[in-house]
């Protein structure tokens, strides 16, 4: 069954590059867990814990394409990436290597979150913005730029059988209450928003997905 998956996945290499390649910010790495804490000055912390499935990263050797992951699970490749972004500091990282999948967790200070835009933002759009006056704080994260062509139910199958249990989650906490979330919940105590889905849901959206919380 998994080497059948294997055929009809390379069948639809081009698809599914051009959907993951989509995917912004940890996304295309398909399992992502994002902990963003945000002080009042607008400096933060971000933890990270990401995982890549062996099949995505071998397919492009064996279709002579290229993807571009935008977070590496070398360490010196992701000291680099982070110390060439100003306003990055990298405070952790360890390596998680399992059979099926290939993955780190780390943990990042930024002085802004648009700092974050130069080392984990696919050019295609910016990733980040933060808007800040006296009365309220939005913070904003580009998830998926969107498929405005649709995914056919066989892709989609295909995905569902490779990465059904693969999820995206976001969480960030704010210095004060959070006002509100276009998408996601937020916590019992106001100051966490959180925003989980998984990689079948958010490939068929045709429109962008933007995660927005303000406090």
């Amino acid at each position: 069954m998994i080497e059948k998956l294997k055929v009809h996945f390379r069948r639809s290499a081009k698809t599914l590059v051009v959907l993951t390649a989509g995917i912004l910010l940890l996304s295309s790495c398909i399992d992502v867990n994002e902990d963003i804490t945000i002080s009042a000055d607008g400096s933060g912390v971000v933890k990270l814990a990401y995982r890549i499935a062996r099949v995505v990263i071998d397919l492009p050797r064996a279709e002579n394409t290229s993807v571009a992951f935008p977070l590496p699970t070398d360490p010196a490749e992701f000291e680099s990436l982070v110390q060439n972004a100003p306003g990055l500091t990298l405070q952790d990282f360890t390596l998680t290597n399992e059979a099926a999948t290939l993955g780190a967790n780390a943990t990042i200070q930024f002085t802004g979150v648009e700092a974050l835009n130069a080392a984990f933002t696919n050019s295609v759009s910016q990733g980040f913005t933060y808007l800040s006056t006296p009365s309220r704080t939005t913070f904003t994260q580009r998830i998926y730029q969107g498929n405005s062509a649709g995914v056919d139910q066989q892709t989609l199958d295909l995905v569902k059988s490779l990465f059904g249990d693969y999820k995206l989650v976001f969480s960030l906490h704010a210095p004060r209450a959070i006002q509100s979330v276009n998408i996601g919940s937020t916590s019992s105590n106001e100051t966490t928003a959180t925003y989980s889905t998984t990689i079948p849901d958010i490939i068929q959206s045709k429109t962008p997905v933007i995660w927005e919380v303000s406090w």
